[in-house]
């Protein structure tokens, strides 16, 4: 059976994905995503806490939180896992893109301290890529790392088609520790230590 017939045979299953196709269109920040980032701290081990632009909007959610059942999270949860184990899927190498100060931060380290690992932490649910012209193309850094199959909470296959250009992930928002070999940039900065501040010149990534 095709993987949409599955989707729509279910209204669990078609309710969560629902959902995916409101984070894909609109954001992770709409109502229901964000109630479903809510639910996936509930209901799994050792994730971070989601982040909340304000207090209202943390109530807000909380307030929605029937609108995904523990019942309705398991069954989109064990179609995914399902998935991935059918097609022999162990684990992935995925792609994140970083920006602002947390970016500013890791290349400093880098270039300044010679630093050599990192510890990324993600919120409740991570949005990552396998392709990693997608996760440079918008931001200042880019790390890799290699997720488990259970530490993957939707698989691309499973996103709506709109995702077929990001190949996004939904990943178990956890803290992952990262080697600075699996580090890209999208300038090269001098940091100032005089203004605090970095002085960057455009080039292409380093890899």
């Amino acid at each position: 059976m095709d993987i949409n017939d599955i989707i729509d045979s279910h209204e669990d299953i078609k309710k969560l994905n629902g959902i995916m196709q409101i984070w894909q269109e609109k954001g992770a920040n709409e109502l229901l995503p964000m109630v479903f980032k809510y639910r996936v701290g509930i209901m799994e081990d050792y994730v971070n806490t989601t982040a909340y632009s304000s207090k209202s909007e943390m109530l807000r959610v909380k307030d929605n939180i029937s609108g995904i059942t523990p019942r309705q999270y398991l069954r989109w949860r064990a179609l995914n896992q399902t998935y991935m184990d059918h097609r022999g899927i162990e684990k992935v190498e995925l792609y994140r893109g970083v920006m602002g100060e947390t970016a500013e931060k890791i290349i400093r380290d880098i270039v300044d301290n010679n630093r050599q690992d990192f510890l990324i932490a993600d919120n409740s649910v991570g949005e990552y890529t396998d392709n990693i012209n997608i996760a440079k193309k918008y931001c200042k850094l880019v790390i890799k790392v290699t997720v488990s199959v259970e530490d993957i909470i939707v698989h691309k296959d499973l996103m709506p088609a709109e995702n077929k250009t990001q190949r996004k992930y939904l990943c178990k928002g956890i803290n992952r520790k990262v080697k600075d070999v699996n580090l890209w940039w999208k300038y090269r900065y001098n940091f100032d230590k005089h203004t605090k501040k970095f002085n960057q010149s455009i080039e292409d990534y380093n890899e």
